[in-house]
């Protein structure tokens, strides 16, 4: 019979007495790892923030007892047209100025509206 054709075992008691004898090492690998990925993203990662947001506009219209109607043409186009003015509010250096000072941020209006 040749090696090849030998059947081959694998005790697993054998691989857990490795384990066994290198926990330390193995244990010790892990928190090193661990502290450097901390590391590294405390202070080698810049922080980056960000934010959007989305407003939908309608009008309740009539409905009766809790009952939901179509909304016509004139009215989204209504909700179109108040949309612009409320934009042209959320980007105005007044509205912009209160956050900064509000959220206590260093940057410039210019940089906040971008």
């Amino acid at each position: 019979m040749n090696e090849y054709e030998r059947e081959q075992s694998f005790d697993l008691s054998v691989l857990l007495d490795v384990f066994l004898a290198k926990w330390i090492w193995i244990v010790l690998a892990g928190v090193v790892c661990a502290v450097a990925l901390w590391a590294y993203s405390t202070y080698c990662v810049t922080p980056m923030y960000s934010s959007s947001t989305s407003m939908y506009i309608y009008s309740e219209g009539t409905a009766e007892h809790g009952q939901r109607q179509s909304v016509s043409y004139s009215e989204l186009y209504a909700a179109q047209q108040l949309a612009d003015p409320y934009v042209a509010v959320l980007n105005s250096d007044s509205l912009l100025a209160k956050v900064i000072d509000r959220l206590d941020m260093n940057c410039s209006v210019g940089q906040m509206r971008r």
